[in-house]
């Protein structure tokens, strides 16, 4: 007889994100009252995941996240009252540089009191869901505009295929987070 060879070649697929599990759809809302108090830009129930991950006890690994104002930052000009910042303790905390992950990793962040903030360093789907949970949107204009402002947040995929090294590409997705003024 006949033989037949077939090559299977590993796709790293993207991940996926949702800012906000108990909803339809990916996004999240917040709504900011002006002279209030920081909001998050993902809630409690974030899900970072990915179909690449094999059994339960694998580990598939996120390497970055940005975080970025995208549109609508109506008061932002030649002052900067729109910003985002990764924070402990809450709306009210302290501005934060590092998130220690589950396995003792350190996810940096960079861009505190900016319109983007970056999340960088191998971590769980858990560690940057929870480092993402401490990233709040502020606007400092005692009178703020109101209308809706966009916060994009994109998660990039740490497992790489022979293809993304020659390529130096990595899957990624995003998902978009309303803050209401």
């Amino acid at each position: 007889g006949d033989k037949a060879s077939i090559t299977v070649t590993h796709v790293n697929d993207a991940p996926t994100l949702d800012l906000d599990g108990s909803v339809a759809g990916t996004s999240f809302t917040a709504t900011f009252r002006p002279r209030g108090e920081a909001v998050a830009v993902v809630d409690t129930d974030i899900t970072i995941s990915d179909v690449d991950k094999l059994a339960t006890n694998d580990v598939d690994f996120i390497t970055g996240a940005t975080v970025a104002l995208t549109a609508g930052a109506l008061d932002n000009g030649r002052t900067t009252y729109e910003t985002l910042t990764a924070k402990t303790g809450g709306s009210t905390g302290t501005a934060i540089t590092t998130y220690t992950g589950s396995q003792g990793n350190i996810i940096t962040i960079a861009g505190n009191g900016t319109t983007s903030i970056t999340l960088s360093g191998k971590g769980t789907w858990a560690d940057y869901q929870n480092a993402l949970q401490t990233v709040y949107y502020k606007n400092d204009n005692p009178n703020a505009t109101s209308g809706d402002r966009t916060v994009t947040v994109t998660v990039i995929d740490g497992a790489r295929t022979v293809c993304e090294v020659a390529a130096s590409r990595l899957p990624s997705a995003s998902a978009a987070t309303t803050v209401k003024t």
